[in-house]
Order: structure tokens, then sequence, then C-alpha cells
């Protein structure tokens, strides 16, 4: 295609990590689809080497964001973004959503629901316009497609692409390529099983005494069992595990996907880097505190597992969801995927 023909398309993600792996299914499906698009996310601007088909930069500063986005014909931005909250005043809505289409990963705020179909019309040509008035028109939460609240929000994402923006050609997958001067091969370590025990909110984790526990059977097995943890979470890591298993530290995600890539099984609680294997088709162990999150689990490949609270009760950040889920369970489950997956 023309390349002044070639709309030119930002997508604008949250900040979290399996936020901007959900958004890398839209704008990987623009790109097939002729779209010149680029996506802005820290987490994945990290990844620019195993993404070398994909434009992708870090979130602007914020007094640099209007400059920066105007040099697009159209921008798609997650509420909860740069462009959204908390980050812009809510008196300023009106005049944000003149210039950008608000979707949303989760709910979508009412105020910035938009339609830039007739605004675009004045200002493209006919041919840019055809390819963008469904981008225009798109406003509005990816989640729970056809009212459905048990598809997965890579799910969401494609069935949001095929009739949504109604692209006519559709893929789940994001394509993440190992690059080639680090000479990677998958799952070379066929023993490790990398363990997180931290996502970004506490009510949603697991105790860390119990993935220990689960880290001593596994061990026990055979296995080679790691923990994996941000900076801020290290000390309370180290502090509990007191030298019991090895803590590697990765200066960014490009590091942490290598580390994966070459694990055999990775095992976590509702979080960016349970996405992130699933991304590098690493079977994957999660354990969520309620059913109703069910949506966000890692489901960018298969085998993987869901573990789920028999009982769905949340009081507060020490919610006894957990003592519903022992031990014993995760363990089983995991051997499970073990014996189907490890050779």
């Amino acid at each position: 295609m023309n390349s002044q023909i070639r709309p030119k398309i930002a997508i604008v993600a949250r900040k979290g990590l399996g936020d901007g792996l959900i958004n890398l299914i839209i704008a990987n499906n623009l790109r097939i689809n002729d779209y010149d698009v680029t996506l802005y996310n820290n987490f994945m601007s990290q990844l620019t080497d195993w993404l070398p088909d994909l434009c992708i930069k870090p979130w602007p500063l914020l007094d640099d964001c209007e400059r920066e986005f105007a040099t697009y014909d159209l921008v798609l931005a997650d509420d909860s973004s740069i462009l959204g909250k908390p980050f812009q005043k809510k008196e300023d809505y009106s005049s944000l959503v003149k210039k950008y289409v608000y979707i949303g990963i989760g709910r979508l705020e009412p105020q910035l629901h938009s339609n830039h179909t007739l605004h675009l019309k004045d200002t493209l040509s006919k041919e840019k316009y055809d390819m963008l008035v469904n981008l225009a028109s798109c406003s509005g939460t990816i989640k729970h497609q056809h009212g459905n609240l048990n598809y997965s929000q890579v799910e969401n994402a494609a069935i949001f692409c095929k009739e949504k923006l109604r692209l006519k050609n559709v893929i789940r997958e994001i394509n993440l390529i190992p690059p080639e001067h680090l000479a990677l091969k998958h799952k070379n370590h066929p023993k490790r099983v990398v363990i997180h025990p931290y996502s970004a909110y506490k009510r949603k984790n697991w105790p860390l005494t119990k993935y220990v526990k689960l880290a001593d059977k596994l061990k026990t097995d055979g296995f080679d069992p790691v923990f994996i943890c941000s900076l801020k979470e290290r000390p309370d890591l180290i502090n509990t595990l007191k030298g019991k298993y090895f803590i590697p530290l990765f200066p960014t995600i490009g590091d942490l996907a290598s580390y994966i890539y070459e694990s055999s099984l990775f095992i976590g609680n509702d979080s960016g880097p349970a996405h992130l294997a699933s991304a590098l088709n690493i079977p994957t162990v999660t354990i969520m505190f309620h059913k109703r999150n069910f949506y966000w689990r890692p489901d960018f490949s298969q085998p993987n597992v869901v573990i789920l609270p028999p009982i769905n009760i949340v009081i507060g950040p020490k919610s006894i969801w957990k003592w519903f889920v022992p031990v014993s369970k995760v363990y089983r489950e995991t051997k499970k995927l073990i014996e189907l997956t490890i050779r």
C-alpha cells in the first residue's frame, strides 16, 4: 500500500506489563492490516528487540503528550493511560475526547466515550477515512465481548479487532521473537520452574509461605525452582527465602523474557509476568483470587492451568480465599501440567 495512504495510528496502553501485552494483540492486528501503528507502553518498550515488526515507545512526559500525539491520524487511548485517569483532570475530559478515541482494557469512564467519524470525514482523504471509520467509532471497553464473562482478554482483544474494528485479517498471536544475538533456546532448562509470588495488588497474592512449600515439593521431585520479583519486592523475598532459592535480577523486561523463555514452567499469581510467560509459550500455572477476574487469565498459549478457590469470599486485603487454596491442590495441578508438557 502507498505509504501516504497508510493511516498512522497510536495505541496508548495502560502502564502494566499484562495490559501492554493485551494491547499488542490490537497493535499487531492493525499492523498486518496495513496500518502504520505505534504502541506506547513503558514495559513493552523494553521488548523492542523481541518485536522487530512493531514500533513501540515508552509513554511521553505528561507535558509532551499533545505534541507527541498530534502527528497521528488517530489515537486509541486507554482511559487509564497517560492520556486518562489519574494523569488527566476530569474537567479536561470534554476537550480530550475531541482529540483521542478512548478504549478500555477494563471499564471505560462514561465521560470518555467518543466518536470521531464526523471529524475525520472533514479532515482526511477518502482512502484514509474508509480505513479509519471503524476505528473512529470503536470507543468502549474490550472486556466481556458478546457479554461472555469467560472469554479471556486475549479472546476479547481478538474479537474486538474482528467485530469492532472490522479488520479483515485477525490473529491472536503477538509474535515475540527471541533476538538472534542472544542465541536463546526455548525451554533450554527442562527442570527450571519460575515462581513469581507477587502481583500489583496484595489481595491477589497467594501466601509467600505457601509458594515456598510448593517449591520444596518440586525440589524434592528433582526440579529447580527459582523465585522472581521486582526490586521493590526483593527485600521481602530475600528475608523469607534466607538463601534457600535463587532470586535472579533482571535489569529490563527483555532480560526477564529471556530467562522465562529458557525455563520449563511458570507459576504465579495473576500478574504481568504470568502473561509474559504465556506469550512466550511457556506452560503456566496461575492462582487467581476470584472468579470475577477469570477473564484476566494468561491465555496466549496452551496448555495452562488456572486455580481458583472453590468459594469466592473477599474481605479486605487479608481475604480468606487463601485458606481454600491449599499447597496440595496447587502441587497436584502443577504435577499434572508437568506430566503433560515436560518430557
